[in-house]
């Protein structure tokens, strides 16, 4: 899995030549760009925070997904792997 081990990182710190060097992608942006970028590329496994409170001070909330925002996700993953096909 590649990672970026710093929460949050900004999209500009996730090298994604990098990324098609691994399997996966462990996100710590807090945004859904890097994730749906590491499937285009071909990331076969994600890891993505999820939080059913973005308000609560817990570690790594600043870079969770509501359950939203991983509908959206998941969404557009669908859509990347039809349109990859």
């Amino acid at each position: 899995m590649y990672c970026v081990p710093k929460y949050p990182c900004s999209l500009e710190e996730v090298n994604f030549r990098k990324i098609i060097e691994f399997d996966g992608y462990s996100n710590h942006v807090n945004n859904l760009i890097a994730p749906l970028v590491s499937v285009v590329l071909g990331s076969k496994i994600l890891e993505i925070h999820v939080t059913n409170n973005k308000k609560i001070n817990y570690f790594d909330n600043n870079v969770s997904l509501d359950f939203n925002e991983l509908e959206k996700l998941i969404k557009n993953i669908k859509l990347i792997e039809k349109i990859k096909r």
